[in-house]
């Protein structure tokens, strides 16, 4: 039976471990890293040599010649490895500046130890990013000893939809080595089943995106990619194990390894175990794997004969010309320095991102840039680096109630959104062009950071709306310059009423009026609850569609701009900031009244809709008349319009008549009569009556001033 074991003691004491089964009784217990049930997915034997378990057995056995030439350069790529070469590879990976943990599994996975002792004696920088240098190998490796990347950036749309938990890497003190720690469980076991399981989301993401994979299980990788040093911790009490991992060639290696029946956990418990002498290390895995290879390649060297079988597991065996990040000579952060490698070989690659994965990993880049720098725009009682937890994930600051969901918007527009050319806006753009955001893409990707790291709180499938609905906003110039005022929105909005009239003054004296920067917060503040609020509603306040209607067609960026250029707009903006906080649909505020902070849930019929909304904003004030006779002026064209409907209906009643009888010569209410059910008649007698009186004074006020008016005429 399967059972967790949190290890203790001893270093090479696995993390899980597999206790022997009472039908199959054994004097020692088989103890390693293990995936939980359903999760390993086996196509074959870690044993390279032919087996009735693997798939590739059921090939057929042929012979054939080794004369091929790609077959040859494959055999070609691997060499053996003595424990003398697996010092002197140790000894000088650390002398390069490598992590001693790392250095002690590097020998494991070259394929050609001579190769790489030749590369370390005679080290060489490269520029691996834009102003990033490091210390490089380019060795042939075998994928079987790789690691599959816990982070990776692929996810990073799922990420923030919250469908995807893995931590993200930090670097190691020494910034020699990545590093990934799940120290939050309470036992080990628990952080390798997470482990596990949110690296298969990771699997599946690659088998659904990437076109290669039949080609690479079939014949291989024919290109390297880049592998950066890691330590890998499953519990604080417990040391953790070192390797390589795959920092932009995850799925390469995961459709070799998948191929090879090599699962996450073997890789694993393969680096653990360490080996200290001659002894262990020919009885490792690895050698193992590597012997049984070398056993192949020597056929195919010497022009013997081997199976379909033999080949495809030579060609799946090395990953050729890879790059090792050794170490890196700048004071940046490796795992920052990893994620600008893998963002400048991913986006706008043959297997691309998805749009959303592109910007979240271009916000991460521009929220750990301004991290570093301490450019981040916050109130003075709120430290930078809370700032950056809040930007980081909303959703959990919002529910444990540290802050607004507006108060986070209000923070990201304030440190990301700056007018172009001034200091703080190149240093966003410096930020986004360590992933690759030149060129044509600059234009509004200031407004596309904004909002995906504004809607990181959302989950969805209307989030991919209501980003394109806030980007849109965001591109209001008005918007940018800001600072993050904490103040009551009541205190706020009595000075943006005070900006509104000097607004009015200004244009009266023919200058072009300014949003001061009350109307502007409330505005930006506002924009976040009538854009992403409850997620079972529609934005209130949506990009317009191809072929609206009228007034429809009107960008959410202007509609928000005509509403904080009145004073109704401006109360109807502050009431979506009182209602959104405390979670209610946003209720509508007539004309003349104003905007309150009410903690009762507005009714059916006090509920804002978004035509509402754009009429408000669209509505000219105009010039009006109202004076009385004006009022009375406008009911009396309503109470004939009314009257009409009466009429109508009246006419409708006096046309019934049931089926059967459908040529009867009297209708229903002619034969049967009206029982008047609910008493309209002395309603409309009483309004009748009214209106009658109404009409004999006119007349009488009329005949008098004909009466009282002098004579006119001509001489």
């Amino acid at each position: 039976m399967i059972a967790h074991v949190v290890a203790c003691g001893r270093s090479r004491t696995p993390l899980r471990a597999v206790e022997e089964s009472p039908m199959n009784p054994s004097s020692e217990k088989d103890v390693r890293f293990q995936e939980p049930d359903g999760l390993r997915s086996k196509t074959g034997d870690t044993d390279v040599t032919p087996s009735k378990s693997h798939p590739d057995s059921e090939l057929a056995t042929s012979d054939r010649s080794g004369a091929d030439a790609e077959l040859r350069v494959r055999a070609s790529q691997i060499a053996r490895l003595t424990y003398k070469q697996y010092e002197t590879i140790r000894d000088l990976s650390i002398e390069a500046g490598m992590a001693a943990e790392v250095a002690a599994t590097t020998a494991l996975l070259v394929a050609d130890p001579q190769d790489a002792i030749a590369q370390l004696k005679r080290r060489r920088q490269e520029v691996i990013a834009p102003d990033v240098t490091a210390t490089v190998l380019d060795l042939d490796v075998f994928t079987a000893a790789l690691v599959r990347a816990p982070e990776n950036l692929r996810m990073g749309g799922r990420r923030y939809e919250g469908d995807f938990a893995m931590p993200k890497y930090t670097a190691t003190k020494d910034n020699k080595s990545l590093s990934f720690t799940l120290d939050t469980f309470e036992h080990a076991a628990d952080a390798m089943d997470f482990y596990f399981a949110e690296l298969a989301k990771t699997d599946h993401e690659v088998r659904e995106t990437n076109t290669y994979g039949a080609d690479i299980r079939q014949h291989g990788i024919r290109q390297g990619g880049i592998l950066f040093p890691l330590k890998l911790k499953f519990s604080v009490t417990e040391p953790g194990l070192a390797g390589w991992e795959t920092a932009d060639c995850y799925g390469r290696v995961y459709f070799t390894q998948d191929a090879e029946g090599v699962t996450a956990a073997e890789v694993l418990e393969w680096l653990r175990n360490v080996p200290t002498d001659g002894r262990e290390l020919s009885s490792h895995p690895l050698q193992k794997r590597r012997n049984a290879l070398l056993a192949i390649a020597g056929k195919v060297l010497s022009g013997g004969a081997i199976t379909e079988g033999e080949e495809i597991r030579l060609r799946r065996a090395v990953m050729p010309r890879t790059r090792m990040i050794v170490s890196v000579s700048v004071s940046t952060p490796m795992d920052e320095v990893r994620r600008r490698v893998v963002s400048l070989q991913h986006l706008d690659r043959p297997t691309p991102f998805s749009t959303v994965t592109d910007w979240q990993t271009r916000a991460e880049a521009v929220l750990a840039w301004l991290d570093e720098k301490g450019l981040f725009v916050h109130p003075p009682d709120v430290t930078s680096a809370t700032v950056k937890r809040w930007l980081d994930a909303p959703a959990e600051a919002v529910a444990k109630g540290e802050c607004h969901g507006d108060d986070i918007a209000m923070i990201a527009i304030a440190s990301l959104l700056h007018s172009p050319d001034t200091k703080l806006d190149r240093q966003i753009g410096k930020a986004l062009r360590t992933r690759g955001v030149i060129g044509v893409q600059r234009t509004n990707a200031r407004s596309e950071v904004t909002a995906h790291v504004i809607c990181r709180e959302l989950r969805g499938g209307s989030s991919d709306s209501v980003r394109s609905s806030l980007e849109r906003v965001l591109r209001w110039t008005a918007l940018r310059d800001q600072e993050v005022d904490m103040r009551p929105i009541s205190v706020l909005l009595k000075q943006a009423e005070d900006e509104l009239q000097q607004e009015a003054e200004a244009r009266s004296r023919g200058r072009k009026p300014v949003p001061g920067p009350a109307t502007r917060q409330i505005a930006a503040r506002a924009a976040y609850h009538l854009v992403c609020g409850p997620a079972d509603k529609h934005p209130l306040l949506r990009r317009s569609s191809h072929g609206s209607g009228k007034g429809e067609g009107t960008e959410s960026g202007q509609v928000l701009q005509k509403l904080a250029a009145t004073l109704p707009g401006l109360q109807q903006l502050a009431q979506a900031i009182f209602d959104g906080r405390r979670g209610f649909p946003v209720r509508s505020v007539e004309t003349g009244t104003a905007a309150e902070d009410r903690v009762d849930a507005p009714r059916e019929g006090e509920v804002l809709s978004e035509e509402k909304l754009r009429k408000l904003a669209l509505e000219k004030p105009g010039i009006a008349d109202r004076t009385a006779a004006q009022q009375v002026a406008d009911d009396s064209k309503e109470l004939s319009e009314l009257t009409d409907q009466v009429t109508a209906v009246v006419e409708k009643m006096g046309k019934r008549t049931d089926d059967d009888i459908a040529t009867a010569a009297l209708s229903y209410v002619e034969d049967r009569g009206w029982a008047d059910p609910e008493n309209t008649i002395p309603v409309l007698k009483k309004a009748l009556e009214r209106l009658g009186y109404w009409h004999e004074v006119y007349r009488v006020v009329n005949r008098q001033r004909r009466t009282d008016a002098p004579a006119t005429g001509e001489a």
